[in-house]
């Protein structure tokens, strides 16, 4: 008994320094050079979290809604629609560091490490201390192709933290639907976490969660379903409590503006591809590339557990069917064609359901590595199995290291230093610590703008105040202490329009020479203010939102409830 404690004690350390020593590896690939390479929506969220660094810099709310420092200062509600509550740790490790690129591979690094120590803990209480298939569950899980397509080329860095809280919904989730409903806090704070990061996720995972109580409980029929049930309620009430601040803001702005939301793609055909075949998509597993796939893994694993089908459990044949139905809903096996007008296009690309397929991937093959490892051991006599365990994770993620190594060989081959005089920056590019600042400050993101100011978001963007004879460049603003201030000179009394966004709902205060001035709504929902000849000092500060306060008191004593 005393010697397996230590055996156990002795893997738990080996295997927090295998997952240690593969999220340092797998950012090092990327980022030895100091640089970061090109993604889809890299600028989008590195201004996201600059806007962080100067709240912390300079005493702002955190929990501003809006966009002062960053999106060209235009105040456009990208916080109230984006969470970013997961995002301020960059923001923090950007100030202690000074170096942000550095910062940004180190923060990837500790959530990388969080996420394989998380999914390790929570699979050891699922599986009864098995410690291999726990071990093997998160680096297949938080070292997916697809988890890490997602982090260096989408950069959807809020997809990609919400994937990392997945595994705290299942296990919630699955255990509210066994009937152990003393559990049903794992899924809240799953479920919590997720909502701080990415929205569209919440969704997923919600209909998910409820799809499978719904059809599970149809098909076992407990006899203590109230209980059951109860369990399921104060899941789901606890967390929209715990949320009710993110999304309080989300929805009174949504409902009192009409809000210009990101592009519904077409199901079939995105920017970024066709959708594939369910032929082409296992023809791409085989790959040795970064893309929207599970990559080689996936037809071993599917393989692998049809040969082993009668000796497989019953839980786990059921995750591999719910696996090959996610990955069938992936491909044009599905008919998404015909739900293109519906609500659920809102979902934008199909290949979204692959973040909850890799879970499944994850279950499945942590299982039948495990099982084929114990079956060698015990047939061969294996000595020094400890050893060959932290090999056989390393093994395991040689896949996806593999194509991090072969996306980096493209990329340099392609990708050069940002030129941020170019209009256009196009898809193959790098930025390092010096260029960072300049990237960021280039982001014009349009979405989240009320609808008529999206229709004039060129001159918006451009910084244009408009005036009765033309127009000129707004001057350089600061936004500190809650603060957007700017001085200008005016050679009359006039009345000017500023290129700062006015949402319906949100309270501003305007201060023109230090006295408080009544502003209308300009054509382009924008501020009309009148000036006075000479300089003039404007100030403009946004309330907190009626109700927001009383928002957070509710998710605080949500907070230290779920905690008794």
């Amino acid at each position: 008994m005393f010697a397996n404690k230590i055996r156990s004690r002795r893997f738990n350390y080996l295997v927090l320094i295998v997952f240690l020593f593969l999220s340092i590896w797998s950012c090092w690939i990327f980022g030895k050079q100091g640089r970061f390479y090109s993604a889809n929506d890299l600028k989008f969220h590195l201004a996201r979290i600059t806007e962080l660094v100067n709240d912390l810099r300079f005493h702002n709310s955190l929990l501003n809604p809006l966009n002062f420092a960053s999106f060209k200062n235009t105040g456009v509600a990208v916080q109230a629609f984006y969470p970013s509550l997961t995002l301020w740790p960059f923001a923090l490790l950007q100030i202690i560091f000074k170096q942000p690129i550095f910062a940004l591979y180190t923060t990837i690094v500790i959530y990388s490490f969080l996420g394989c120590w998380l999914s390790y803990f929570l699979l050891l209480r699922f599986t009864d201390n098995d410690q291999l298939q726990s071990a093997l569950f998160a680096v297949i899980y938080n070292f997916s192709i697809y988890h890490v397509t997602d982090l260096f080329i989408r950069f959807d860095l809020g997809e990609w933290l919400a994937m990392l809280f997945l595994p705290l919904i299942f296990y919630g989730g699955y255990q509210v639907l066994k009937g152990r409903p003393s559990e049903w806090k794992f899924g809240t704070i799953g479920l919590t976490l997720v909502g701080y990061s990415h929205v569209l996720t919440l969704a997923l995972s919600l209909l998910f969660l409820g799809g499978s109580w719904l059809i599970g409980w149809l098909i076992l029929r407990p006899r203590d379903f109230a209980a059951r049930l109860t369990a399921a309620g104060k899941l789901i009430l606890s967390t929209l409590m715990l949320l009710l601040f993110e999304l309080y803001p989300l929805v009174k702005l949504t409902l009192f503006n009409n809000i210009h939301f990101p592009a519904k793609y077409n199901l079939v055909r995105s920017p970024t591809g066709k959708l594939p075949s369910l032929g082409n998509f296992l023809r791409l597993a085989f790959n040795d590339q970064l893309t929207k796939n599970l990559g080689l893994l996936l037809p071993l694993i599917l393989i692998g557990c049809l040969l082993l089908w009668r000796k497989m459990p019953l839980f786990y044949r059921w995750s591999w069917i719910l696996l090959v139905l996610l990955v069938a809903c992936t491909t044009t096996f599905f008919p998404w064609a015909y739900l293109q007008r519906t609500p659920i296009a809102i979902i934008q690309f199909p290949w979204r359901l692959l973040t909850i397929a890799s879970l499944f991937l994850a279950l499945n093959g942590s299982w039948l590595i495990a099982a084929l490892f114990h079956s060698i051991v015990y047939r061969w006599k294996i000595k020094g199995k400890l050893i060959w365990s932290c090999l056989l994770l390393l093994l395991v993620v040689f896949p996806t290291l593999s194509a991090e190594k072969s996306q980096l060989y493209q990329d340099k081959k392609s990708d050069q230093l940002a030129d941020l005089n170019k209009k256009a920056l196009g898809r193959h590019y790098w930025i390092n610590d010096r260029l960072y600042s300049k990237f960021v400050k280039a982001s014009d993101n349009t979405d989240y703008y009320p609808e008529r100011a999206f229709i004039a978001n060129k001159s918006i963007l451009q910084q244009k105040v408009l005036t009765a004879s033309g127009s000129f460049k707004l001057p350089l603003t600061k936004y500190r202490n809650n603060q957007l201030i700017i001085k200008i000179n005016s050679t009359h009394l006039q009345k000017v329009n500023l290129p700062w966004l006015k949402y319906q709902g949100i309270k501003y205060l305007l201060l023109v020479n230090h006295q408080r001035q009544q502003f209308k709504a300009s054509d382009r929902l924008t501020f009309q203010i009148r000036l006075k000849r000479g300089e003039n000092k404007i100030s403009l500060k946004s309330k907190s939102l009626t109700g927001q306060f009383m928002s957070e008191v509710a998710a605080l004593f949500s907070g230290i409830y779920l905690l008794l």
